[in-house]
Protein backbone atom coordinates (compact mmCIF):
# COMPACT_ATOMS: atom_id res chain seq x y z
CA UNK A 1 0.00 0.00 0.00
CA UNK A 2 1.65 3.55 -1.06
CA UNK A 3 0.98 6.16 1.22
CA UNK A 4 -0.83 8.72 -0.35
CA UNK A 5 0.72 12.74 -0.54
CA UNK A 6 -1.01 14.92 -0.07
CA UNK A 7 -0.21 18.79 -1.41
CA UNK A 8 0.58 20.98 1.16
CA UNK A 9 0.20 25.16 0.69
CA UNK A 10 3.82 26.58 0.30
CA UNK A 11 5.17 27.93 3.19
CA UNK A 12 7.00 31.32 2.78
CA UNK A 13 10.33 31.11 3.76
CA UNK A 14 9.77 34.88 6.04
CA UNK A 15 6.63 36.05 6.99
CA UNK A 16 6.05 39.07 8.21
CA UNK A 17 2.73 39.53 10.67
CA UNK A 18 -0.03 41.95 9.22
CA UNK A 19 0.38 45.60 9.15
CA UNK A 20 -1.97 47.78 11.83
CA UNK A 21 -4.86 49.43 9.46
CA UNK A 22 -3.95 53.18 9.80
CA UNK A 23 -6.95 55.58 10.98
CA UNK A 24 -8.26 57.24 8.39
CA UNK A 25 -5.69 60.68 7.77
CA UNK A 26 -7.88 64.10 7.50
CA UNK A 27 -7.21 65.74 4.25
CA UNK A 28 -8.11 69.61 2.88
CA UNK A 29 -11.24 68.24 0.73
CA UNK A 30 -13.27 68.34 4.00
CA UNK A 31 -12.49 71.86 4.92
CA UNK A 32 -14.94 75.38 4.00
CA UNK A 33 -15.34 75.04 0.63
CA UNK A 34 -13.69 78.62 -0.81
CA UNK A 35 -14.28 80.68 -4.11
CA UNK A 36 -11.04 80.45 -6.14
CA UNK A 37 -10.19 84.49 -5.39
CA UNK A 38 -9.96 83.62 -1.77
CA UNK A 39 -8.03 81.44 -2.09
CA UNK A 40 -5.20 82.99 -3.76
CA UNK A 41 -5.78 85.83 -1.44
CA UNK A 42 -5.42 83.69 1.66
CA UNK A 43 -2.09 82.53 -0.16
CA UNK A 44 -1.48 85.49 -0.05
CA UNK A 45 0.50 85.60 2.88
CA UNK A 46 2.16 82.43 2.06
CA UNK A 47 3.53 84.02 -0.62
CA UNK A 48 5.04 86.63 1.02
CA UNK A 49 6.96 83.75 3.03
CA UNK A 50 8.38 82.53 0.01
CA UNK A 51 9.47 86.07 -1.32
CA UNK A 52 11.41 86.55 1.78
CA UNK A 53 12.96 82.78 1.33
CA UNK A 54 13.57 83.73 -2.10
CA UNK A 55 15.59 86.85 -1.59
CA UNK A 56 17.60 85.79 1.36
CA UNK A 57 18.69 82.61 -1.32
CA UNK A 58 19.53 85.19 -3.68
CA UNK A 59 22.10 86.99 -1.47
CA UNK A 60 23.68 84.21 0.39
CA UNK A 61 23.57 81.61 -1.97
CA UNK A 62 24.09 83.16 -5.28
CA UNK A 63 25.38 86.40 -4.09
CA UNK A 64 27.94 85.97 -1.28
CA UNK A 65 28.91 82.17 -1.41
CA UNK A 66 28.91 81.68 -5.72
CA UNK A 67 29.62 85.00 -6.80
CA UNK A 68 32.40 86.20 -4.05
CA UNK A 69 33.56 83.48 -2.11
CA UNK A 70 34.27 81.07 -4.91
CA UNK A 71 34.18 82.91 -7.79
CA UNK A 72 35.97 86.28 -6.94
CA UNK A 73 37.85 85.01 -3.62
CA UNK A 74 38.63 81.63 -4.23
CA UNK A 75 37.65 80.58 -0.69
CA UNK A 76 36.17 77.13 -1.85
CA UNK A 77 36.31 75.27 1.98
CA UNK A 78 34.08 78.70 3.28
CA UNK A 79 31.82 79.20 0.41
CA UNK A 80 30.59 75.40 0.07
CA UNK A 81 30.36 75.13 3.96
CA UNK A 82 28.13 78.04 3.60
CA UNK A 83 25.81 77.13 0.76
CA UNK A 84 25.72 73.49 2.56
CA UNK A 85 24.32 74.66 5.89
CA UNK A 86 22.46 77.70 4.08
CA UNK A 87 20.69 74.72 1.79
CA UNK A 88 19.58 72.52 4.32
CA UNK A 89 18.27 75.24 6.52
CA UNK A 90 16.69 76.90 3.50
CA UNK A 91 14.47 73.50 2.73
CA UNK A 92 14.20 72.82 6.33
CA UNK A 93 12.04 76.30 6.43
CA UNK A 94 10.41 76.17 3.31
CA UNK A 95 9.78 72.65 2.99
CA UNK A 96 8.06 72.70 6.77
CA UNK A 97 5.95 75.89 5.59
CA UNK A 98 4.73 74.49 2.40
CA UNK A 99 3.67 71.29 4.84
CA UNK A 100 2.38 72.86 7.34
CA UNK A 101 -0.34 75.22 5.02
CA UNK A 102 -0.36 71.61 2.77
CA UNK A 103 -1.62 69.04 5.29
CA UNK A 104 -3.72 71.54 7.48
CA UNK A 105 -4.44 71.00 11.03
CA UNK A 106 -6.63 68.01 10.81
CA UNK A 107 -11.13 67.86 10.43
CA UNK A 108 -12.79 66.30 12.68
CA UNK A 109 -14.03 63.36 10.45
CA UNK A 110 -17.76 63.79 9.35
CA UNK A 111 -17.54 68.05 10.59
CA UNK A 112 -19.74 70.47 8.77
CA UNK A 113 -21.09 67.49 6.20
CA UNK A 114 -24.79 68.20 6.64
CA UNK A 115 -23.98 71.99 5.19
CA UNK A 116 -21.11 71.21 2.75
CA UNK A 117 -23.90 71.23 -0.13
CA UNK A 118 -25.14 74.52 1.45
CA UNK A 119 -21.77 76.26 1.58
CA UNK A 120 -20.61 75.15 -1.96
CA UNK A 121 -24.22 76.31 -3.57
CA UNK A 122 -23.77 80.23 -1.68
CA UNK A 123 -19.55 80.12 -2.70
CA UNK A 124 -21.18 79.28 -6.25
CA UNK A 125 -23.69 81.99 -6.19
CA UNK A 126 -21.75 84.66 -4.05
CA UNK A 127 -18.18 84.56 -4.94
CA UNK A 128 -15.61 86.41 -2.49
CA UNK A 129 -18.24 88.40 -0.86
CA UNK A 130 -18.54 86.81 1.87
CA UNK A 131 -14.77 85.48 2.49
CA UNK A 132 -13.24 88.50 1.93
CA UNK A 133 -15.79 90.06 4.68
CA UNK A 134 -14.29 87.99 7.34
CA UNK A 135 -10.79 87.60 5.99
CA UNK A 136 -10.18 91.36 4.83
CA UNK A 137 -13.07 93.59 7.09
CA UNK A 138 -13.67 91.33 9.85
CA UNK A 139 -17.47 90.36 9.24
CA UNK A 140 -18.83 87.63 10.79
CA UNK A 141 -20.94 84.96 8.79
CA UNK A 142 -24.18 85.96 10.46
CA UNK A 143 -24.89 89.01 8.02
CA UNK A 144 -24.28 86.70 5.00
CA UNK A 145 -26.88 84.13 5.59
CA UNK A 146 -31.00 84.14 6.03
CA UNK A 147 -32.46 85.99 9.45
CA UNK A 148 -34.11 82.46 10.23
CA UNK A 149 -30.82 80.52 10.08
CA UNK A 150 -29.32 83.12 12.23
CA UNK A 151 -31.57 82.60 14.66
CA UNK A 152 -31.37 79.20 14.74
CA UNK A 153 -27.85 79.27 15.30
CA UNK A 154 -28.33 81.83 17.76
CA UNK A 155 -30.40 79.09 19.57
CA UNK A 156 -27.63 76.58 19.36
CA UNK A 157 -25.56 78.64 20.65
CA UNK A 158 -27.40 79.63 23.78
CA UNK A 159 -28.14 76.20 24.57
CA UNK A 160 -24.40 74.58 23.89
CA UNK A 161 -23.58 77.24 26.29
CA UNK A 162 -26.06 76.91 28.87
CA UNK A 163 -25.60 73.04 28.82
CA UNK A 164 -28.98 71.97 27.59
CA UNK A 165 -27.53 68.66 25.56
CA UNK A 166 -27.49 65.21 26.18
CA UNK A 167 -25.15 64.54 29.51
CA UNK A 168 -22.12 62.61 28.44
CA UNK A 169 -23.05 58.37 28.51
CA UNK A 170 -20.60 56.93 31.75
CA UNK A 171 -19.78 53.83 33.18
CA UNK A 172 -22.29 52.45 35.83
CA UNK A 173 -20.53 52.99 38.84
CA UNK A 174 -18.46 56.25 40.21
CA UNK A 175 -15.49 55.54 42.76
CA UNK A 176 -14.66 52.04 41.45
CA UNK A 177 -15.26 52.24 37.70
CA UNK A 178 -12.48 55.49 37.25
CA UNK A 179 -10.02 53.36 39.73
CA UNK A 180 -9.95 51.54 36.94
CA UNK A 181 -8.39 54.17 34.81
CA UNK A 182 -5.19 53.82 37.30
CA UNK A 183 -3.36 51.13 35.63
CA UNK A 184 -2.12 50.98 31.98
CA UNK A 185 -3.94 48.18 30.66
CA UNK A 186 -7.45 48.96 31.15
CA UNK A 187 -9.79 51.03 28.62
CA UNK A 188 -11.16 54.55 29.07
CA UNK A 189 -13.79 56.14 27.26
CA UNK A 190 -13.61 57.43 23.84
CA UNK A 191 -14.37 60.79 25.00
CA UNK A 192 -13.08 62.23 28.52
CA UNK A 193 -13.63 65.52 28.16
CA UNK A 194 -17.07 67.14 28.98
CA UNK A 195 -18.21 70.77 29.43
CA UNK A 196 -17.95 72.43 33.00
CA UNK A 197 -21.59 71.39 33.94
CA UNK A 198 -21.02 67.80 33.02
CA UNK A 199 -23.05 67.41 30.03
CA UNK A 200 -21.26 66.00 26.75
CA UNK A 201 -18.88 68.28 24.41
CA UNK A 202 -21.15 68.61 21.03
CA UNK A 203 -20.99 71.01 18.14
CA UNK A 204 -23.98 71.90 16.83
CA UNK A 205 -22.85 73.96 14.00
CA UNK A 206 -20.68 70.87 12.69
CA UNK A 207 -23.54 68.35 13.71
CA UNK A 208 -21.09 66.13 15.75
CA UNK A 209 -19.35 65.16 19.06
CA UNK A 210 -16.22 66.55 19.79
CA UNK A 211 -13.07 64.19 20.48
CA UNK A 212 -11.26 65.68 22.96
CA UNK A 213 -9.04 68.55 22.46
CA UNK A 214 -10.79 69.55 19.20
CA UNK A 215 -12.49 73.09 18.87
CA UNK A 216 -14.36 74.68 16.36
CA UNK A 217 -12.98 77.37 14.34
CA UNK A 218 -14.78 80.23 13.23
CA UNK A 219 -13.09 81.25 10.37
CA UNK A 220 -12.52 77.81 9.09
CA UNK A 221 -16.56 76.84 9.81
CA UNK A 222 -14.99 73.21 10.73
CA UNK A 223 -14.43 71.17 14.02
CA UNK A 224 -10.36 71.07 14.28
CA UNK A 225 -8.28 67.83 15.83
CA UNK A 226 -6.23 69.12 18.39
CA UNK A 227 -6.85 72.79 17.57
CA UNK A 228 -3.87 75.10 18.62
CA UNK A 229 -4.75 78.50 16.89
CA UNK A 230 -6.09 79.82 13.57
CA UNK A 231 -3.11 81.54 11.41
CA UNK A 232 -3.92 83.45 8.67
CA UNK A 233 -0.16 82.74 7.39
CA UNK A 234 -0.58 79.26 6.55
CA UNK A 235 -2.91 79.75 3.44
CA UNK A 236 -5.93 80.99 5.97
CA UNK A 237 -5.76 77.67 8.00
CA UNK A 238 -5.26 75.88 11.43
CA UNK A 239 -2.35 74.69 13.40
CA UNK A 240 -3.68 71.31 15.06
CA UNK A 241 -2.77 67.87 15.24
CA UNK A 242 -2.25 67.11 11.37
CA UNK A 243 0.29 70.01 11.19
CA UNK A 244 1.64 70.95 14.40
CA UNK A 245 5.18 69.38 13.35
CA UNK A 246 5.47 71.21 10.72
CA UNK A 247 4.31 74.41 12.38
CA UNK A 248 7.05 73.61 14.97
CA UNK A 249 9.63 73.11 12.64
CA UNK A 250 9.14 76.15 10.62
CA UNK A 251 9.50 78.39 13.37
CA UNK A 252 12.59 76.54 14.21
CA UNK A 253 14.40 76.75 10.89
CA UNK A 254 12.76 80.22 10.30
CA UNK A 255 14.30 81.24 13.65
CA UNK A 256 17.89 79.60 13.00
CA UNK A 257 17.65 80.63 9.18
CA UNK A 258 17.10 84.29 10.48
CA UNK A 259 20.23 84.37 12.75
CA UNK A 260 22.52 82.36 10.10
CA UNK A 261 21.78 84.81 7.73
CA UNK A 262 22.73 87.89 10.36
CA UNK A 263 25.41 86.06 11.27
CA UNK A 264 26.98 85.10 8.13
CA UNK A 265 26.28 88.45 5.91
CA UNK A 266 27.29 90.72 8.77
CA UNK A 267 30.60 88.77 9.40
CA UNK A 268 31.40 88.82 5.54
CA UNK A 269 30.43 92.79 5.55
CA UNK A 270 32.87 93.57 8.26
CA UNK A 271 35.51 92.04 5.64
CA UNK A 272 34.79 93.40 2.62
CA UNK A 273 34.56 96.94 4.07
CA UNK A 274 38.20 96.38 5.71
CA UNK A 275 39.90 94.32 2.72
CA UNK A 276 38.57 96.97 -0.28
CA UNK A 277 39.04 100.51 0.00
CA UNK A 278 35.88 102.78 -0.29
CA UNK A 279 34.29 99.26 0.73
CA UNK A 280 30.86 101.56 2.40
CA UNK A 281 29.85 102.57 -0.78
CA UNK A 282 30.86 98.99 -2.79
CA UNK A 283 29.13 96.99 -0.13
CA UNK A 284 26.69 94.78 -1.43
CA UNK A 285 23.26 96.42 -0.83
CA UNK A 286 21.01 93.00 -0.63
CA UNK A 287 23.64 91.58 1.99
CA UNK A 288 23.01 94.39 4.52
CA UNK A 289 19.02 94.08 3.46
CA UNK A 290 18.97 90.47 4.06
CA UNK A 291 21.08 90.56 7.36
CA UNK A 292 18.73 92.88 9.01
CA UNK A 293 15.51 91.22 8.14
CA UNK A 294 17.58 87.78 9.35
CA UNK A 295 17.75 89.29 12.72
CA UNK A 296 14.00 90.44 13.03
CA UNK A 297 12.33 87.26 12.27
CA UNK A 298 14.98 85.34 13.56
CA UNK A 299 15.07 86.92 17.15
CA UNK A 300 10.99 87.28 16.68
CA UNK A 301 9.98 84.08 15.07
CA UNK A 302 12.48 82.06 17.00
CA UNK A 303 11.20 83.31 20.22
CA UNK A 304 8.00 81.89 19.57
CA UNK A 305 9.22 79.09 18.72
CA UNK A 306 10.54 78.84 21.91
CA UNK A 307 7.25 79.32 23.43
CA UNK A 308 5.25 76.06 21.24
CA UNK A 309 8.40 74.07 22.37
CA UNK A 310 7.48 74.93 25.90
CA UNK A 311 3.97 74.10 25.13
CA UNK A 312 5.35 70.70 23.14
CA UNK A 313 7.24 69.35 26.36
CA UNK A 314 4.21 69.88 28.90
CA UNK A 315 1.70 68.42 25.82
CA UNK A 316 -0.29 71.42 25.79
CA UNK A 317 -1.92 73.59 23.17
CA UNK A 318 -2.18 77.49 22.98
CA UNK A 319 -5.94 77.02 23.22
CA UNK A 320 -5.76 74.85 26.59
CA UNK A 321 -2.63 77.33 27.87
CA UNK A 322 -4.96 80.34 27.74
CA UNK A 323 -7.80 79.38 28.60
CA UNK A 324 -9.06 77.09 31.55
CA UNK A 325 -8.41 73.90 31.79
CA UNK A 326 -10.88 71.85 30.30
CA UNK A 327 -13.04 69.67 32.50
CA UNK A 328 -13.14 66.11 32.19
CA UNK A 329 -15.97 63.14 32.78
CA UNK A 330 -14.05 62.25 36.45
CA UNK A 331 -14.80 65.68 37.79
CA UNK A 332 -18.55 65.06 36.73
CA UNK A 333 -18.94 61.91 38.94
CA UNK A 334 -16.28 63.28 41.90
CA UNK A 335 -19.00 65.32 43.50
CA UNK A 336 -20.84 62.47 43.68
CA UNK A 337 -18.42 59.82 44.69
CA UNK A 338 -16.65 61.38 47.90
CA UNK A 339 -19.90 60.78 50.04
CA UNK A 340 -22.21 57.67 50.79
CA UNK A 341 -24.36 57.05 48.08
CA UNK A 342 -27.46 56.85 50.55
CA UNK A 343 -26.34 59.79 52.37
CA UNK A 344 -28.12 63.40 52.14
CA UNK A 345 -24.31 64.85 51.66
CA UNK A 346 -24.30 62.42 48.08
CA UNK A 347 -27.92 64.30 46.71
CA UNK A 348 -26.76 67.36 47.55
CA UNK A 349 -23.11 66.43 46.27
CA UNK A 350 -25.10 65.42 42.72
CA UNK A 351 -26.37 69.31 42.34
CA UNK A 352 -23.59 70.85 42.81
CA UNK A 353 -21.77 72.80 40.05
CA UNK A 354 -19.05 74.87 39.04
CA UNK A 355 -20.50 78.26 39.33
CA UNK A 356 -21.85 76.84 42.91
CA UNK A 357 -18.35 77.27 44.09
CA UNK A 358 -16.88 80.27 45.56
CA UNK A 359 -14.14 81.53 43.70
CA UNK A 360 -11.26 80.14 46.09
CA UNK A 361 -12.52 77.05 45.52
CA UNK A 362 -12.50 77.41 42.02
CA UNK A 363 -9.38 79.23 41.65
CA UNK A 364 -8.16 76.02 43.56
CA UNK A 365 -10.18 73.82 41.30
CA UNK A 366 -8.53 75.34 38.10
CA UNK A 367 -4.91 75.43 39.67
CA UNK A 368 -5.26 71.62 40.34
CA UNK A 369 -6.13 70.95 36.48
CA UNK A 370 -3.10 73.04 35.12
CA UNK A 371 -0.70 71.69 37.64
CA UNK A 372 -2.13 67.72 36.93
CA UNK A 373 -2.50 67.80 33.33
CA UNK A 374 -4.16 64.58 32.27
CA UNK A 375 -1.84 64.36 29.11
CA UNK A 376 1.69 65.45 30.30
CA UNK A 377 3.75 62.31 29.95
CA UNK A 378 7.14 63.39 30.85
CA UNK A 379 8.97 65.87 28.05
CA UNK A 380 9.95 62.59 25.86
CA UNK A 381 7.11 61.09 25.81
CA UNK A 382 5.20 64.44 25.10
CA UNK A 383 7.95 65.06 22.02
CA UNK A 384 6.89 61.58 20.50
CA UNK A 385 2.95 62.65 20.39
CA UNK A 386 4.15 65.04 17.61
CA UNK A 387 6.95 64.06 15.97
CA UNK A 388 6.89 60.17 16.32
CA UNK A 389 9.16 57.31 17.69
CA UNK A 390 11.49 57.53 14.86
CA UNK A 391 13.80 60.29 16.30
CA UNK A 392 15.82 60.47 13.22
CA UNK A 393 12.63 62.38 11.54
CA UNK A 394 11.57 64.53 14.20
CA UNK A 395 13.60 67.70 12.15
CA UNK A 396 12.38 65.83 8.49
CA UNK A 397 9.69 67.86 6.66
CA UNK A 398 7.33 64.63 6.51
CA UNK A 399 5.85 62.30 8.18
CA UNK A 400 2.40 61.83 10.31
CA UNK A 401 1.65 62.05 14.01
CA UNK A 402 0.71 58.92 15.98
CA UNK A 403 -2.65 58.49 16.81
CA UNK A 404 -5.65 59.16 15.01
CA UNK A 405 -6.33 62.65 17.02
CA UNK A 406 -9.27 61.99 18.83
CA UNK A 407 -8.22 60.42 21.53
CA UNK A 408 -4.68 60.64 23.41
CA UNK A 409 -2.80 58.95 25.88
CA UNK A 410 -3.11 60.17 29.42
CA UNK A 411 -1.29 60.51 32.63
CA UNK A 412 -3.00 57.97 34.96
CA UNK A 413 -1.10 58.87 38.07
CA UNK A 414 -2.09 63.02 37.91
CA UNK A 415 -5.96 61.97 36.65
CA UNK A 416 -6.43 59.97 40.20
CA UNK A 417 -4.67 63.33 41.96
CA UNK A 418 -6.55 65.19 40.23
CA UNK A 419 -9.96 63.52 41.08
CA UNK A 420 -9.10 63.55 44.69
CA UNK A 421 -8.27 67.07 44.78
CA UNK A 422 -12.08 67.60 42.66
CA UNK A 423 -13.51 65.51 45.51
CA UNK A 424 -12.16 67.69 48.01
CA UNK A 425 -12.96 70.46 47.09
CA UNK A 426 -16.67 69.82 46.45
CA UNK A 427 -16.52 67.84 49.47
CA UNK A 428 -15.85 71.07 51.34
CA UNK A 429 -18.07 72.95 48.64
CA UNK A 430 -21.30 70.85 49.90
CA UNK A 431 -20.37 71.24 53.71
CA UNK A 432 -20.55 75.15 53.37
CA UNK A 433 -23.67 75.37 51.68
CA UNK A 434 -25.01 72.52 54.16
CA UNK A 435 -23.85 74.89 57.07
CA UNK A 436 -25.56 78.10 55.09
CA UNK A 437 -28.82 76.52 55.11
CA UNK A 438 -28.95 75.72 58.21
CA UNK A 439 -28.75 71.99 58.20
CA UNK A 440 -30.80 71.35 54.99
CA UNK A 441 -30.20 69.74 51.61
CA UNK A 442 -31.66 70.19 48.39
CA UNK A 443 -32.92 67.45 46.68
CA UNK A 444 -33.22 66.93 43.11
CA UNK A 445 -37.00 67.44 43.16
CA UNK A 446 -36.43 70.95 44.46
CA UNK A 447 -37.77 69.73 48.32
CA UNK A 448 -35.08 69.88 51.32
CA UNK A 449 -34.60 67.71 54.20
CA UNK A 450 -33.81 69.33 57.27
CA UNK A 451 -31.93 67.81 60.29
CA UNK A 452 -30.40 64.94 58.57
CA UNK A 453 -26.98 63.61 59.12
CA UNK A 454 -25.20 61.03 57.08
CA UNK A 455 -26.18 58.70 59.74
CA UNK A 456 -30.01 59.32 59.55
CA UNK A 457 -29.87 56.80 56.21
CA UNK A 458 -31.35 56.97 53.24
CA UNK A 459 -33.36 60.24 52.14
CA UNK A 460 -36.57 60.11 50.51
CA UNK A 461 -38.42 62.28 48.31
CA UNK A 462 -40.52 64.73 49.07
Amino acid sequence: MQPVRRDLPARPLLSFPPAAPHPPLPSRSSERPRSTLFKVVAFLPLVFIFALLAFAAYAVLYSLCLEYLLLRRRAYAKGTAYFLVYSWLLYGCGGSFWMAYWRGGGIVPGAGEYKRGDEEARVQNEGIRGDVGRFVLGGGDEALVPEQEADEEEVDEAREEQGLLDPVTLPSGSRETWDKLDTRDSTRPAMLQVKSDGSARFCRKCNIPKPDRAHHCSSCRRCVLKMDHHCPWLGGGCVGWANYKFFLLSLWYTGALGLTTGAILFHELFHYVNDNSGGYELAPIPWALAALLGCIFGFAVGSFGLYHLYLACKNRTTIEAMEHPNSIATLALASASSAPPSSAASHAMRRLQPIDLTYQQRRALTSAARALSIYDLGTKENLKQIFGDKWWEWGMPWGWPPGDGQTFPINSHNLSRLRRATEQIYAEAAATRYESRGGEYELETGSTTSGMSDEDGPVRRA
